[in-house]
């Protein structure tokens, strides 16, 4: 569907999950992590979608929501999502993906971009770099992905935005 949709109007359509699978293909990760703000079930679902990909999940952080929230993953502290990683650190892994497009990961990432070496992405990080590479035309490369990881081009933006009082 992706495929014929981008033929159709001519534009690259990119879906955040399909943005992860290129990240993880270009960086050739096999190993990964999963940050998973998502309950058993579907988190379980998550597993068996990167697997689908021929990848190997070997850890999985589930990071407890509030359920009196109305959409609990957006009342998740970034502090939260980020201790999250710890869990990983001592895990042999090729990468680590936060899951979840409304979890805040993008304050994580830039605090930590690695994680027991293992490079740490998410779901809208990928989606903003794979947009950008196709907006412009770019085969996806290894060294720019790990440096839109570490935070250049949005890295300095965002730790002003952090500083700054919000108005």
């Amino acid at each position: 569907m992706v495929a014929a949709i981008g033929k159709r109007t001519g534009v690259p359509l990119v879906t955040a999950g399909l943005a992860v699978v290129l990240a993880l293909r270009t960086l050739s990760a096999r190993r990964i992590g999963l940050v998973s703000p998502y309950p058993e079930g579907v988190t379980q679902t998550c597993i068996g979608y990167w697997k689908g990909h021929g990848l190997d999940v070997d850890g999985v952080v589930q990071i407890a929501t509030r359920s009196d929230q109305f959409h609990p993953i957006y009342s998740i502290p970034a502090v939260n999502a980020e201790q999250g990683l710890d869990q990983l650190e001592r895990k042999k892994l090729d990468a680590i993906v936060m899951l979840g497009t409304g979890m805040p990961t993008l304050e994580p990432i830039l605090n930590r971009p690695r994680v027991g070496g293992a490079p740490v992405m998410s779901c809208m990080l990928c989606l903003a770099w794979a947009s950008i590479d196709a907006a412009c035309k770019r085969a996806p490369a290894r060294a720019p992905l790990l440096d839109f990881i570490a935070g250049k081009g949005w890295g300095p933006r965002l730790r002003q935005r952090l500083v700054a009082p919000a108005g």
